[in-house]
């Protein structure tokens, strides 16, 4: 049996560097991971329609295969998500 524990859950700032929009930078969320792919789009289409700005990346973690994460924002400053992350 596994336990869970209710009612908390992790965020974390990234730094993103996106190379389609002229190397420019920002700072997103973590706000989850998923092992399956179906999982963080249901959670991004709920996270949607509540006017946020939500985005996955997948990525292989090593030994423990594909995760797929689900970021909050695109904001121009750490000081920005961090304000935001409390809001959340």
């Amino acid at each position: 049996m596994r336990n869970w524990v209710s009612g908390s859950i992790c965020l974390v700032i990234v730094s993103f560097s996106c190379i389609a929009f002229a190397q420019q930078s920002f700072f997103s969320i973590h706000i989850a991971s998923h092992r399956q792919q179906a999982k963080a789009d249901a959670q991004v289409k709920k996270l949607a329609t509540q006017g946020l700005d939500v985005f996955t990346r997948h990525q292989e973690v090593q030994g423990k295969g594909m995760w797929y994460r689900v970021y909050v924002g695109r904001y121009a400053t750490k000081q920005e998500a961090a304000a935001d992350m409390n809001r959340l």
